[in-house]
């Protein structure tokens, strides 16, 4: 009895279950057991935004950066609660209360960590703190430390010698014991919920539910570019033509930047006031209507995979990242772009889709009308954000493709029909093109630069001399080498981190080990479908996600660059466009996955984005009530 839990068919039907509980177990000994815990109470005086950071090493190392923790703060008063390294490799810690120059008090600190004994600094025993560097005076209060920096890399230093207690943390075995038994029962439990793919639908529902509250109880322009975006779609719940950039009515849709979303061509901002038409009857603000424009489309989404399981495949994606829910709570065209693109994914790779059928049968069912909508959604793709236009691309090779490995019995059939869309594409880009010429003159290019010049903040400006605008713009200009993009300005860390929970205007996000978390599971998810394609499937498929991988990083590149030629703004939602590449490669890749192990990774991302999105997002974003919103 006791033999048959370890029997070879007993541990092969749980392989997958124990290795998520291994990989959960690891994760939970490197980052929490094995982990010094310190609790500090912080007061900051100034209301502007900063930087808690929090430096450790042993007697003789230096400080560095990834041997450090760090948490955004406003004024306040914070009791902060932070993991930081082994306190047995540990003797000093080196602490920047502030990035600027300003006052601080700093009440107690505290270190514990199971197998030693607790060390702590009550507000008399502050004096302990010395300072290094960028420390004006220090002032020994009843409450604490009071700080007061001479500039922004202010910082002290406390020296300590950590002591054994003599005991055995036997709390860390026992937990490892709990997650690995926690994980084989659900894995015998969830056998439901990885028949195809229902954790996708269970999951975008979790999402779409999470997005209309945000939706609901965010308060207004307390999302990135809110209020220019509304403007946007407010003019098209009023007009049907694109205004003349000189119109008094939209001079209140220009951002800081001097530009406003009325001067591009993306086709998000007409659907979307044409949608809030439908929505007068209601009586609601402007601001309320837009936000249900990006939540119907979540559903939207949710309804197709429970009508199409095979839509689970494009939708999985979806589930992965807090960031994309967040899209869909309020107006922007990045979400309406990712959906499109997804349709069109779906579309394309299914065999018989409406678009297959239509592509290769010889009188397909509704010819006309299959010309038209899809014709439309090709436009529309063209007439996306720009960054989509890497997806239109890896659409076409993904058609040559498809024709290589004889999905179409017809080549030539196929290269017409695929004309004719192309041909209506083309005609709605040259007709938004026309429309905008009508408005503006044969030149709309220069108006648009004569009220990029009036409208923008000096440092935005293009008057504006290079050394007064703004420090992030124009960096290659400035003298910069492309390497100071990635370090130490961080494009990358920040991209990641705006992938995987932002919130407002970026301010609100996880803690590191959040962070640290999301990057383990997605890397493991990643290296799971890459390397089960490379050992289990046909040589077709590695050229496919040699295609993914090259769109991606044109992509990838194409955003270093923009940051370092024009303005320095990483933002994870500039790489959404991968999601429906992504989603291709797994549908063709899916035969050949563990199915098991990528739903309990998939799910534990899911997991992890749930509380992001619920304790990061919706605690910390300004909150109003729906229904008294002003548009």
């Amino acid at each position: 009895m006791l033999a048959a839990p370890l029997s070879p068919d007993w541990l092969r039907e749980r392989r997958y279950a124990l290795l998520v509980g291994v990989i959960l177990s690891v994760l939970y000994l490197w980052l929490l057991a094995f982990r010094g815990y310190m609790e500090i109470g912080l007061q900051v005086y100034d209301d502007k935004g900063t930087y808690f950071k929090v430096y450790w090493a042993g007697a003789d190392e230096a400080y560095s950066e990834s041997r450090s923790k760090r948490v955004r703060l406003r004024g306040g008063t914070y009791n902060l609660n932070l993991f930081i390294g082994n306190m047995g490799s540990i003797d000093k810690l080196r602490i920047d209360p502030i990035e600027y120059e300003g006052e601080a008090t700093i009440h107690h600190i505290s270190l514990s960590q199971g197998g030693f004994q607790p060390i702590s600094l009550q507000p008399l025993e502050m004096d302990a703190l010395n300072p290094l560097s960028q420390i004006e005076s220090l002032d020994l209060r009843d409450d604490g430390l009071h700080i007061v920096t001479s500039g922004r890399d202010g910082n002290l230093e406390w020296r300590f010698s950590p002591q054994g207690s003599g005991k055995f943390p036997w709390v860390h075995p026992f937990n490892v014991l709990l997650i690995l038994a926690s994980c084989l029962l659900l894995g015998r439990s969830t056998t439901l919920l990885v028949e195809k793919h229902n954790y996708v639908v269970a999951g975008l529902l979790v999402a779409s539910v999470l997005a209309g509250v945000m939706a609901t109880v965010s308060t207004i322009h307390t999302h990135p570019d809110e209020r220019v975006h509304l403007a946007a779609v407010k003019y098209y719940s009023e007009h049907w033509l694109p205004p003349s950039l000189d119109s008094p009515e939209i001079a209140h849709s220009f951002s800081d930047y001097g530009k406003s979303r009325l001067s591009t061509y993306e086709m998000y901002y007409p659907m979307a006031g044409y949608f809030t038409r439908l929505l007068a009857p209601f009586k609601s603000s402007d601001l309320v209507n837009a936000r249900a424009f990006s939540v119907l489309q979540i559903f939207g989404l949710l309804l197709m995979v429970c009508l199409r399981s095979r839509f689970r495949y494009f939708a999985l994606p979806l589930i992965l990242s807090p960031q994309v829910w967040y899209l869909y709570s309020y107006p922007n065209s990045d979400a309406f772009a990712l959906t499109l693109s997804l349709i069109a994914a779906y579309q394309l790779a299914v065999p018989d889709s409406a678009l297959n059928r239509f592509l290769s049968e010889v009188r397909p069912k509704r010819f006309l009308l299959g010309l038209i909508l899809f014709g439309f959604l090709a436009g529309s793709l063209l007439l996306a954000k720009q960054n989509f236009w890497f997806v239109l691309l890896f659409f076409f090779l993904y058609v040559l493709w498809r024709i290589r490995q004889g999905y179409y019995p017809d080549i030539a059939r196929v290269w017409i029909r695929i004309a004719m869309l192309a041909c209506i594409a083309v005609v709605m880009y040259g007709a938004r093109i026309g429309l905008d010429y009508a408005a503006n003159g044969p030149d709309p290019k220069a108006k648009f630069e004569q009220y990029l010049e009036q409208t923008a903040l000096e440092q935005y400006k293009p008057s504006t001399p290079l050394e007064d605008k703004h420090i992030f713009l124009y960096l290659k200009q400035r003298g910069n080498e492309l390497d100071v993009v990635l370090q130490p300005l961080g494009w990358g860390s920040i991209t990641f981190g705006t992938a995987f929970g932002a919130y407002g205007y970026t301010q609100y996000f996880g803690s590191d080990g959040y962070f640290t978390a999301v990057r383990w599971l997605a890397t493991l998810l990643l290296l799971t479908i890459v390397l089960s394609a490379l050992i289990r499937g046909p040589r077709e498929t590695h050229t496919l996600i040699l295609l993914a991988a090259f769109c991606a990083t044109l992509l990838i590149g194409a955003s270093i660059w923009s940051s370092w030629v024009e303005n320095f703004q990483p933002q994870g939602r500039y790489l959404a466009p991968i999601l429906p590449m992504l989603s291709i490669v797994y549908f063709h890749l899916r035969q050949y996955m563990p199915h098991r192990l990528v739903a309990a990774l998939a799910i534990s991302l899911f997991a992890l984005g749930f509380y992001s999105f619920v304790f990061i997002g919706l605690v910390q974003i300004a909150k109003t009530s729906f229904y008294t919103a002003a548009g």
